[in-house]
């Protein structure tokens, strides 16, 4: 129900981790192949598992921040610290397995990832998931919003992320 549609499977990283999948939102495609064989164009960054979650580096309103990628999560989160100096544009509920349903003030901030600038809708992380993040070294979790203007590759075996913004 919070998803907005209705789904038989939720596929996680320990089945996706086997493979390298690219997801292309805006022509509709989802490609899962065996390692090593999907060409991607864009920039690459570096793909390292935390807890076998998918983590990067990225930049968040100036700060340089580890963040998992979630493509189940429909917003992206940013600890609160990550808002300092942008004020809220809206509050949202939404709901994260293991936490349940919470409200989050969401602000647009700038995000810089793999030589790509971009501007997402941050909700702020509840403080019981910025407790459980934050023990792993990570402050930003990166929604399926990314996904609207950018073709993401997940390159498990080769430790890899690859972006590509849609034309």
């Amino acid at each position: 129900g919070w998803v907005g549609s209705p789904i038989d499977v939720l596929l996680g990283m320990d089945v996706l981790g086997r493979f390298e999948f690219g997801l292309d939102l805006r022509a509709g495609h989802l490609v899962i192949a065996r390692p090593r064989t999907i060409r991607w164009r864009g920039a690459r960054l570096p793909l390292e598992p935390l807890a076998g979650v998918p983590s990067v580096t990225a930049v968040i309103n100036g700060k340089s921040v580890r963040a998992f990628v979630d493509t189940g999560a429909r917003l992206s989160y940013g600890s609160s610290a990550l808002a300092t100096g942008v004020a809220p544009g809206r509050s949202e509920r939404d709901f994260y397995p293991g936490i349940g349903v919470f409200d989050t003030e969401v602000r647009e901030l700038p995000l810089e990832i793999a030589g790509q600038h971009l501007q997402l809708e941050f909700g702020t992380l509840p403080a019981a998931l910025a407790g459980l993040l934050g023990a792993t070294g990570v402050d930003a979790i990166l929604g399926a919003d990314i996904l609207r203007t950018h073709r993401v590759a997940f390159q498990p075996g080769r430790r890899t992320l690859a972006i590509d913004q849609m034309a």
